[in-house]
């Protein structure tokens, strides 16, 4: 059996979704921001001053293969206990080269998953709908045959969970130093969008496109 050749590596998909997200925000901030100069300049002045506010930054979301809730075969397990929250994990042992397929309508994602057991965790990119997961094993050449498969429907509780929580493309815990710097570009930030503003500045200025 031959897997679909429809490889998707989606981390630079991420990271223009990310710079998007961004990209439209600080837009948006700043035709609010003409409107408000606009009003200003024809409201009457007071000496009334709103404190200015924090922002609060939110819990880091995290993510993890759950064994108690995979279901499978010792050798081959696939948990979907967390769908809810945009991801799905998996965990497999063979003596040949293992692939993790993730399927929902048109589009097929074909991850590569370590063959010792070890688990790991992909995002469920395509929004809500019927996914099918299976884990595939090589059995000769560039042919694999299915050694377990399941198919369920996703309902996210947050449409963004599938890019705010680690995974084997974007992996990192809350002890990684881009969290550390994270909460330091957002210590001094006083909304969601003054968060993504100094992030931005910061990703422009400091990392480069590989």
């Amino acid at each position: 059996m031959e897997i679909v050749k429809n490889n998707r590596y989606h981390l630079p998909a991420l990271l223009w979704k990310t710079v998007l997200i961004a990209c439209t925000g600080i837009f948006l901030l700043g035709c609010q921001q003409i409107e408000t100069d606009a009003a200003d300049s024809a409201a009457p002045k007071t000496d009334d001053t709103v404190p200015e506010t924090i922002y609060e930054a939110p819990e880091m979301r995290g993510a993890g293969f759950h064994a108690d809730a995979a279901s499978g075969s010792p050798g081959a397990q696939i948990d979907i206990s967390c769908v809810s929250e945009g991801y799905v994990a998996v965990a497999a042992t063979a003596d040949s080269r293992l692939k993790f397929q993730v399927l929902k309508d048109d589009e097929t994602y074909n991850y590569d998953i370590a063959r010792d057991g070890t688990p790991s965790v992909f995002p469920l990119q395509c929004g809500n709908g019927s996914y099918h997961f299976r884990i595939m094993q090589n059995i000769v050449d560039k042919k694999y045959a299915m050694i377990y498969e399941i198919t369920t429907d996703v309902v996210m509780n947050d449409e963004f969970d599938p890019y705010l929580r680690p995974s084997d493309y974007v992996n990192y815990t809350k002890d990684s130093l881009c969290v550390a710097r994270a909460a330091e570009l957002a210590a001094t930030a006083s909304s969601q969008v003054d968060v993504i503003k100094q992030i931005y500045a910061y990703v422009c200025k400091n990392v480069k496109y590989d």
